[in-house]
């Protein structure tokens, strides 16, 4: 896996997502990239329909405690999340 030093792009993460054998794969769905108006910001999808968006807010509904392995990936892609 990548070290928190090493940075990607968004397409990137995405072909890691898709090679199913990572362990991020397992919890996370996609990465989208910000498509403004609609989607004022980058956002993370997990496996369980919650969405989270880069500046730490759920896009729909009170969202969830993050596992430690959901704040890992976000760490990398510099996304905020409560603790």
């Amino acid at each position: 896996m990548p070290s928190k030093g090493e940075k990607k792009t968004f397409s990137q993460w995405q072909q890691i997502l898709k090679k199913r054998n990572s362990e991020y794969s397992n919890v996370i769905d996609r990465i989208d990239k910000a498509n403004p108006p609609s989607d004022p910001q980058d956002h993370v999808h997990f496996k369980d329909g919650h969405t989270l968006q880069r500046d730490g807010t759920w896009k729909h509904g009170k969202g969830r405690p993050l596992t430690a392995l959901e704040k890992e990936f976000c760490d990398l892609l510099d996304f905020k999340y409560q603790t």
